[in-house]
């Protein structure tokens, strides 16, 4: 079996990404800063007080020997590779791309994902969280696959000190679509120390 163009492609993103170092989002100080975003007077000197990037980059490859999801083998018992891209703007919002390879199968990318999330924490005892989400799959590979679908959900976390609280409503759409809602409760309790 003769190597594809698209396979010489992913290797020398692959080494090109290994070999080409980039900076995104580096720190050069740390300091602790007190509520309101102030920087104690013991910490200005001799530290450089320097503010990070809003934005982020990430990027990955990946290999595994069976691809698994929601207990079902997807790749067939087959290697699997994938690439993938992250953007991020100010540790709150996230967008995603990424294509996956299940082996001996045409097209290439048997299918991509993508995803859109936020998190925000609005004090010490609420916060909230939301994503969208979507798995494309090649029209040729329904069959063998599963079908293209989305999934969304929205969360709201209330932590009660003694309690924290998590209430979700999603949904899957696609044929048949799919809602649902759940209520998780997680006890947890604090030290000085821990």
């Amino acid at each position: 079996m003769k190597p594809r163009g698209s396979v010489s492609l992913l290797i020398l993103s692959g080494l090109l990404l290994l070999i080409i170092p980039f900076n995104s989002s580096a720190q050069t100080g740390s300091v602790n800063a007190l509520p309101g975003g102030t920087v104690p007077e013991e910490s200005k000197d001799p530290v450089k007080i320097t503010k990070g990037s809003k934005h982020s980059l990430f990027a990955g490859l990946g290999y595994g020997n069976n691809m698994i999801w929601l207990g079902s083998t997807i790749s067939q018992n087959q290697p699997f590779a994938y690439g993938a891209v992250t953007y991020g703007f100010n540790n709150e919002f996230y967008a995603t791309l990424s294509a996956v390879h299940l082996s001996d199968t045409d097209p290439f990318a048997a299918f991509f994902t993508g995803s859109l999330n936020y998190n925000h924490v609005f004090n010490s005892w609420f916060d909230i969280s939301a994503g969208l989400y979507r798995y494309q799959v090649a029209p040729s590979l329904t069959d063998t696959l599963f079908g293209s679908f989305a999934f969304a959900n929205f969360t709201m976390g209330f932590d009660w000190k003694l309690l924290y609280s998590k209430i979700s409503a999603g949904g899957v759409f696609s044929y048949e679509n799919q809602v649902f809602f759940q209520l998780r409760n997680s006890r947890y309790f604090q030290t000085p120390d821990f």
